[in-house]
C-alpha cells in the first residue's frame, strides 16, 4: 500500500496509522465569532444612518407643524413650504445645528441601548478613561493638526483641478451666513463638542471595542473607512479616511477614545475658528489664527518627529491569521451592505450635483 499518496483528509504517521484530519473547530468557531459580530455591529451602524435621517425628516415635519399649526406626512410639502416661506430660518446656522443635534444625539442612545439589551455586542473596551489618554490627546492634537494641514492641501489641489475640468464636487458648507449669538453657540456646541463625541463614541469606540479583538489593523482600517463614508461627499471622505486611521491608531494604542476624541474636537475647532471669530466680529481674528497654526505645527512637526514609534501597534497572531479575519470582516454581508449604502450616497449627490449644473 502506498502511504505516500494518501487521500485529502489523511494523514500518515511513522506508526503506520491513518488519521482523519478535521477543519480546525478554534478556527471554525473564530470565523463564527467574527459573523456574528460583524452582523451585530453593521445592523447598529444601518439602524444609526437610517434612524438619523428619518430624525431629519421628523424634524421638518414639526418645524412645519409649528409654524403653519397643521400637520402633514409629506416631508417634500413640509420641505418645500419651509424653503418658500422660511428660507432664512431653514437655511440658518441655529436651524442647521439643532437638526443635526436633534438627529445624533437621541440615534446614538438608541443604537447603544439597542446594542446592550438587544444584540448584547461587547464594545466597552474603548470606553475606559484611561489618564494616559488624556495626556496622548493632548500630545497628538498638534501632530494631527500637521497631518490634516497636509492633507487639505493636496485636496485643495485635487479639487482645483476636478473644478476646472467642469466637476462639481459637492462639500460641506459650516459657514454662518447670519451671524448671531444663538448661531455661534449652537455652531460651536454640535461642531466642537457634540459632533466629536458622537463619531467617536460610533466609528472609534463601538467599531474597534467590536473587532480589534481579530485584528487591530483590520478594525483601525474598517474604522476610518467608515467613518469616512460616513460624511458623505468626496473631499471629506478622504480627509477623513485618512485621519480616521491615525485617530483610531492612536485609540488603539491607548486603549481609549479618550485621545480621539480630544484630538477630534481640536481639530474641529481649528478648522472653525475663523468662521466664529468673525461671526463674533472679533478683529484680526486670521493674524491670530495664522500665528496659532504656525504654533501648533511647529510643536506638531516635534511630535511626529519624537513620538511617531508610538503610533505602532503589535499583533498577537500569525500573519496568516490576521489575514484570514480581515477578509472575514471585510467580507461580511452586513458590513457590506451598510458601506455600499454609504458609496452609493455619495455617489448619487456627486451625480446630482453636476446634472444641476
Amino acid at each position: 500500500m502506498d502511504f505516500n499518496n494518501t487521500p485529502q483528509g489523511f494523514s500518515y504517521d511513522s506508526g503506520q496509522n491513518v488519521n482523519i484530519i478535521f477543519p480546525s473547530e478554534e478556527r471554525m468557531r473564530r470565523k463564527q465569532s467574527i459573523a456574528k459580530d460583524c452582523g451585530k455591529m453593521g445592523a447598529m451602524l444601518i439602524i444609526y444612518h437610517v434612524m438619523s435621517d428619518l430624525l431629519m425628516y421628523v424634524f421638518y415635519l414639526v418645524t412645519y407643524a409649528v409654524l403653519t399649526k397643521t400637520v402633514t406626512l409629506s416631508v417634500s410639502e413640509a420641505a418645500t413650504y419651509l424653503v418658500r416661506e422660511h428660507y432664512g430660518l431653514v437655511t440658518s446656522t441655529s436651524f442647521t445645528m439643532g437638526l443635526n443635534l436633534a438627529a445624533t444625539l437621541p440615534t446614538l442612545a438608541v443604537v447603544l441601548i439597542l446594542g446592550k439589551a438587544v444584540f448584547k455586542a461587547d464594545f466597552n473596551g474603548f470606553f475606559h478613561p484611561e489618564k494616559k489618554g488624556f495626556a496622548a490627546g493632548a500630545r497628538w492634537s498638534p501632530a494631527c493638526f500637521v497631518i490634516n494641514m497636509i492633507i487639505s492641501m493636496m485636496l485643495y489641489y485635487v479639487m482645483a483641478f476636478l473644478n476646472n475640468a467642469g466637476v462639481t464636487v459637492p462639500e460641506a458648507d459650516f459657514t454662518i451666513n447670519r451671524p448671531s449669538i444663538l448661531a455661534v453657540v449652537t455652531q460651536f456646541l454640535y461642531v466642537v463638542v457634540i459632533a466629536p463625541i458622537i463619531e467617536e463614541t460610533l466609528y472609534r469606540g463601538v467599531i474597534l471595542g467590536m473587532i480589534s479583538r481579530y485584528g487591530k489593523g483590520a478594525a483601525v482600517l474598517f474604522s476610518a473607512l467608515a467613518f469616512g463614508l460616513m460624511h458623505g461627499n468626496v473631499p471629506q471622505a478622504v480627509s477623513a479616511f485618512l485621519t480616521g486611521i491615525l485617530y483610531a491608531s492612536i485609540a488603539v494604542n491607548c486603549g481609549s477614545i479618550i485621545p480621539s476624541i480630544l484630538i477630534h474636537s481640536f481639530n474641529n475647532l481649528i478648522a472653525n475658528f475663523s468662521t466664529l471669530a468673525n461671526a463674533l466680529g472679533i478683529p484680526h481674528s486670521d493674524m491670530a489664527l495664522s500665528i496659532i497654526e504656525i504654533l501648533i505645527g511647529l510643536v506638531g512637526v516635534y511630535v511626529l518627529m519624537t513620538y511617531y514609534r508610538q503610533l505602532r501597534y503589535s499583533e498577537d497572531r500569525s500573519k496568516q491569521e490576521l489575514a484570514e479575519d480581515r477578509k472575514s470582516i471585510f467580507t461580511n454581508p452586513v458590513l457590506l451592505i451598510y458601506l455600499a449604502i454609504l458609496i452609493y450616497e455619495m455617489v448619487n449627490d456627486l451625480i446630482e450635483a453636476n446634472i444641476r449644473v
